[in-house]
């Protein structure tokens, strides 16, 4: 049984190869870790899907195909069209466009576009790099900053909801920009849980003397520690969540309850992802609303594409599906407690219905895609929100929470393509 603790203080707003990637099913599932199985002790509810996919239309298939090709190469882009069921691989070059064509011949992939971006990728993070540096471009203050997805130039978020239009288009250094009008960005209960602790749970942590911070757990991994040898069980988090207080994180919304771990070191290169360690912990998910007790397996990670369909299941907002893909490697500036902070490489979500998707405590919980038959597969941990309001699903809105239909997340690819965790690897039922 599942206990609500109230806070009495304010809460913080705060390489796969290819022939791997396609091989067969198991028994579980389609298999996409990296390699960590695991066997937890927890009876899993079913994602009941019926005879087509309501949570997205991606094929299995094509993630394993596009988070094989986003390990082993850069300055890729993915565009779903659901309308034709194809892929697009948007390219920086000529030459890399050949190179992708001939690991797709080899694969035998079919159903995939390869194409050449107007701009190469690497341009267009370091145009949005320095807009954001400046703060602004054409007179608009920005929140955010992303290659437009086919490559033809930048998409910035405004930090207003209105008054952003120019009447002559906007350029920075040559390169076409747009503005989507939004709002500031935030970093964005499955109230007490229990060892082995899982993704989608309340943590807490000491700030100082009078205030307490919330965020929720993510996904359990394994970490090959290079200067012991050993493999240590790690679960993730936004690195948001661990920029002050206390390192010493508890279950739920209550100091006194059982410890869910202790900041540990995670090399991101500023993804907002962070790790936490020193405890038990299990490849499952809470599934259901912010009430709800069931728990689902994890089956692997994939890569972002856009126009596909993601799931976030924050501890205070419960699980919210129909979250499409608009923008991968966006860069952002959040506010942060200890000052303002720019993170790199998240992907931006709108909700299909505009409902609020995330909302404040969210953060560091699971974002997750569901395959043909139910099966969850990790795609990143939240990051935050932008154009937040009052109306939220799960906690009702407070002085401390606010919620929105837009949202960011962490990929959690990216932290499993660098070099320094290639020995790495998510835990999977």
């Amino acid at each position: 049984m599942r206990i609500t603790v109230v806070a009495a203080v304010a809460a913080l707003s705060v390489a796969t190869s290819l022939s791997a990637a396609f091989g067969a099913p198991d028994d579980h599932g389609p298999d996409l870790s990296g390699g960590a199985s695991k066997q937890p002790g927890r009876s899993t509810v079913a994602i009941a899907t019926g005879g087509s996919n309501p949570y997205g239309d991606v094929p299995l298939t094509t993630y394993k195909l596009v988070t094989a090709l986003d390990k082993d190469l850069q300055g890729l882009s993915f565009v779903w069209d659901n309308s034709t069921r194809k892929v697009t691989v948007w390219t920086s070059s000529p030459e890399q466009a050949k190179a992708v064509d001939g690991v797709l011949a080899a694969a035998s992939a079919a159903d995939v576009i390869v194409a050449v971006s107007t701009y190469p990728r690497s341009e267009l993070e370091r145009a949005a790099s320095g807009i954001l540096e400046a703060g602004a471009v054409g007179g608009v203050d920005v929140a955010w900053a992303a290659p437009r997805p086919d490559g033809s130039g930048l998409d910035v978020g405004a930090t207003s909801t209105s008054g952003v239009r120019s009447a002559v288009p906007l350029e920075y250094g040559g390169i076409p920009v747009e503005v989507i009008a939004g709002g500031e960005a935030e970093a964005a209960s499955r109230d007490v849980d229990y060892s082995p602790f899982v993704a989608g749970a309340d943590m807490v942590h000491r700030i100082d003397a009078n205030y307490v911070g919330f965020c929720t757990s993510a996904f359990a991994f394994n970490h090959f520690d290079l200067a012991t040898r050993t493999v240590q069980e790690r679960m993730f988090t936004a690195d948001h969540c661990i920029h002050t207080g206390d390192s010493v994180w508890h279950t739920g919304r209550n100091l006194a309850n059982a410890e869910l771990g202790t900041n540990a070191l995670a090399v991101s290169e500023q993804n907002d992802i962070a790790a936490i360690g020193g405890q038990d912990y299990d490849p499952y998910l809470y599934w259901g609303p912010n009430t709800s007790n069931s728990v689902a397996a994890i089956f692997g990670y994939v890569t972002p594409i856009v126009g596909a369909s993601v799931c976030y299941s924050g501890a205070p907002s419960g699980t919210v599906c129909y979250n499409t893909i608009t923008h991968t490697e966006v860069q952002i500036n959040y506010q942060l407690a200890d000052g303002p902070h720019t993170y790199y490489g998240l992907t931006r979500t709108v909700q299909d219905t505009g409902i609020s998707a995330v909302g404040n405590g969210d953060s560091g919980g699971p974002a997750v895609v569901i395959a043909t038959g139910g099966y969850p597969y990790a795609i990143g941990i939240i990051s935050g929100m932008q154009n937040a309001g009052s109306s939220c699903q799960g906690d009702p809105s407070s002085d401390n929470r606010q919620c929105s239909a837009t949202a960011f997340f962490a990929p959690v690819a990216n932290y499993f393509k660098l070099a320094a965790n290639e020995l790495d690897s998510i835990q999977t039922y």
